[in-house]
Protein backbone atom coordinates (compact mmCIF):
# COMPACT_ATOMS: atom_id res chain seq x y z
CA UNK A 1 0.00 0.00 0.00
CA UNK A 2 1.43 3.35 -1.07
CA UNK A 3 0.22 6.71 0.14
CA UNK A 4 0.86 10.02 -1.56
CA UNK A 5 1.34 13.03 0.66
CA UNK A 6 -0.34 16.06 -0.78
CA UNK A 7 -2.06 19.22 0.35
CA UNK A 8 -1.07 21.23 3.38
CA UNK A 9 -0.28 18.34 5.70
CA UNK A 10 2.96 17.17 4.16
CA UNK A 11 4.88 14.82 6.42
CA UNK A 12 8.22 16.19 7.58
CA UNK A 13 10.79 13.86 9.13
CA UNK A 14 14.07 14.50 10.92
CA UNK A 15 17.13 12.36 10.23
CA UNK A 16 18.16 10.29 13.26
CA UNK A 17 21.37 9.10 11.56
CA UNK A 18 23.53 9.95 8.56
CA UNK A 19 22.56 8.12 5.36
CA UNK A 20 24.84 7.82 2.32
CA UNK A 21 23.11 6.84 -0.89
CA UNK A 22 24.21 3.60 -2.59
CA UNK A 23 22.14 4.06 -5.74
CA UNK A 24 21.36 6.99 -8.02
CA UNK A 25 17.68 7.09 -6.93
CA UNK A 26 18.48 7.33 -3.21
CA UNK A 27 18.69 10.46 -1.03
CA UNK A 28 21.77 11.16 1.12
CA UNK A 29 21.33 13.17 4.32
CA UNK A 30 23.01 14.03 7.60
CA UNK A 31 21.66 13.52 11.10
CA UNK A 32 19.34 16.35 12.12
CA UNK A 33 18.31 17.40 8.59
CA UNK A 34 14.61 17.81 7.80
CA UNK A 35 13.21 15.85 4.85
CA UNK A 36 9.81 16.42 3.20
CA UNK A 37 8.29 12.98 2.55
CA UNK A 38 6.71 12.65 -0.91
CA UNK A 39 5.84 8.92 -0.80
CA UNK A 40 5.62 6.25 1.88
CA UNK A 41 5.74 2.62 0.80
CA UNK A 42 5.50 -0.64 2.68
CA UNK A 43 8.87 -2.29 3.10
CA UNK A 44 10.66 0.50 4.91
CA UNK A 45 11.74 2.82 2.07
CA UNK A 46 10.23 6.27 1.68
CA UNK A 47 10.72 8.93 -0.97
CA UNK A 48 11.53 12.44 0.14
CA UNK A 49 12.96 15.78 -0.88
CA UNK A 50 15.88 17.62 0.70
CA UNK A 51 17.55 20.75 -0.71
CA UNK A 52 15.74 20.32 -4.03
CA UNK A 53 16.85 16.70 -4.50
CA UNK A 54 14.34 13.84 -4.34
CA UNK A 55 15.20 10.22 -3.63
CA UNK A 56 14.54 7.09 -1.58
CA UNK A 57 15.75 6.56 1.98
CA UNK A 58 15.23 4.00 4.79
CA UNK A 59 12.30 5.11 6.96
CA UNK A 60 13.95 3.75 10.12
CA UNK A 61 16.68 6.41 9.73
CA UNK A 62 14.17 9.20 10.42
CA UNK A 63 11.55 10.20 12.95
CA UNK A 64 8.37 12.13 12.34
CA UNK A 65 8.47 15.81 13.25
CA UNK A 66 5.39 16.81 15.22
CA UNK A 67 3.50 19.81 13.76
CA UNK A 68 4.46 22.01 16.75
CA UNK A 69 8.09 21.09 16.12
CA UNK A 70 8.41 22.16 12.49
CA UNK A 71 10.89 25.01 12.40
CA UNK A 72 9.49 28.04 10.68
CA UNK A 73 11.74 31.03 10.91
CA UNK A 74 9.71 33.76 12.63
CA UNK A 75 10.62 36.24 9.88
CA UNK A 76 9.80 33.89 6.98
CA UNK A 77 6.00 33.98 7.15
CA UNK A 78 3.83 37.04 6.60
CA UNK A 79 0.23 37.37 7.74
CA UNK A 80 0.41 34.63 10.37
CA UNK A 81 0.54 34.77 14.14
CA UNK A 82 4.21 35.77 14.53
CA UNK A 83 4.38 35.32 18.34
CA UNK A 84 3.07 31.75 17.95
CA UNK A 85 5.51 31.04 15.10
CA UNK A 86 8.37 32.43 17.15
CA UNK A 87 7.33 30.22 20.08
CA UNK A 88 7.16 27.14 17.80
CA UNK A 89 10.56 27.97 16.33
CA UNK A 90 12.20 28.26 19.74
CA UNK A 91 10.45 25.06 20.89
CA UNK A 92 12.18 23.22 18.05
CA UNK A 93 15.53 24.69 19.06
CA UNK A 94 15.05 23.72 22.73
CA UNK A 95 13.90 20.19 21.75
CA UNK A 96 16.98 19.77 19.55
CA UNK A 97 19.33 20.93 22.32
CA UNK A 98 17.55 18.67 24.81
CA UNK A 99 17.91 15.67 22.48
CA UNK A 100 21.68 16.23 22.18
CA UNK A 101 22.14 16.83 25.92
CA UNK A 102 20.27 13.59 26.72
CA UNK A 103 22.55 11.71 24.31
CA UNK A 104 25.58 13.24 26.04
CA UNK A 105 24.25 12.17 29.48
CA UNK A 106 23.78 8.60 28.17
CA UNK A 107 27.33 8.54 26.82
CA UNK A 108 28.75 9.86 30.11
CA UNK A 109 26.76 7.25 32.05
CA UNK A 110 28.13 4.53 29.77
CA UNK A 111 31.75 5.67 30.17
CA UNK A 112 31.41 5.95 33.95
CA UNK A 113 29.23 2.86 34.47
CA UNK A 114 30.90 0.44 32.07
CA UNK A 115 34.52 1.52 32.32
CA UNK A 116 35.62 3.98 34.98
CA UNK A 117 33.61 2.84 38.05
CA UNK A 118 34.42 -0.88 37.53
CA UNK A 119 38.07 0.04 36.99
CA UNK A 120 38.01 2.05 40.22
CA UNK A 121 36.65 -0.89 42.22
CA UNK A 122 39.24 -3.28 40.74
CA UNK A 123 42.81 -3.30 42.01
CA UNK A 124 44.34 -2.59 38.62
CA UNK A 125 45.04 1.12 39.18
CA UNK A 126 46.19 3.22 42.11
CA UNK A 127 43.65 5.64 43.56
CA UNK A 128 45.71 8.54 42.15
CA UNK A 129 45.50 7.04 38.65
CA UNK A 130 41.77 6.44 39.06
CA UNK A 131 41.07 10.00 40.15
CA UNK A 132 43.26 11.21 37.30
CA UNK A 133 41.20 9.17 34.81
CA UNK A 134 37.85 10.12 36.35
CA UNK A 135 38.76 13.79 36.58
CA UNK A 136 35.53 15.67 37.18
CA UNK A 137 33.32 13.41 35.03
CA UNK A 138 31.00 12.64 37.97
CA UNK A 139 30.51 16.40 38.50
CA UNK A 140 29.96 16.91 34.78
CA UNK A 141 27.37 14.11 34.76
CA UNK A 142 25.51 15.69 37.69
CA UNK A 143 25.57 19.08 35.97
CA UNK A 144 24.36 17.60 32.66
CA UNK A 145 21.48 15.79 34.38
CA UNK A 146 20.47 19.07 36.03
CA UNK A 147 20.72 20.87 32.70
CA UNK A 148 18.44 18.28 31.06
CA UNK A 149 15.87 18.72 33.84
CA UNK A 150 16.00 22.51 33.45
CA UNK A 151 15.61 22.23 29.66
CA UNK A 152 12.66 19.86 30.10
CA UNK A 153 11.03 22.47 32.34
CA UNK A 154 11.64 25.17 29.71
CA UNK A 155 10.08 23.05 26.99
CA UNK A 156 6.79 22.57 28.88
Amino acid sequence: DMSENGGGGQLVVKARFNFKQNNEDELSFSKGELIHVTRQEEGGWWEGTLNGKTGWFPSNYVREVKPCEKPISPKAVKGLDVPQLTKNYYNVVVQDILEHEREFVKELQTVLGCYLRPLQSSDKLSSADCSSLNGNLEDILSFQQGLCLALEECSK
